[in-house]
């Protein structure tokens, strides 16, 4: 996310993953369930550690 300098892309970017997190904490799933349920590719599971990472650091 941090090298997209389109603002539309990354507003529309910003919202899936905010969708992704509200599931996440909705439904109360692992990422393995997430990933094994096919609702985030191998990339975006990729992205939500590291962004998980950034905001707990």
């Amino acid at each position: 996310m941090a090298n997209l300098k389109d603002y539309y892309v990354l507003k529309t970017e910003l919202k899936e993953l905010k969708e992704i997190y509200n599931d996440y904490n909705n439904d109360e799933l692992a990422l393995d369930t997430l990933l094994g349920g096919k609702k985030i590719s191998n990339t975006m599971a990729t992205s939500l550690m590291n962004d998980t990472a950034l905001i707990h650091g």
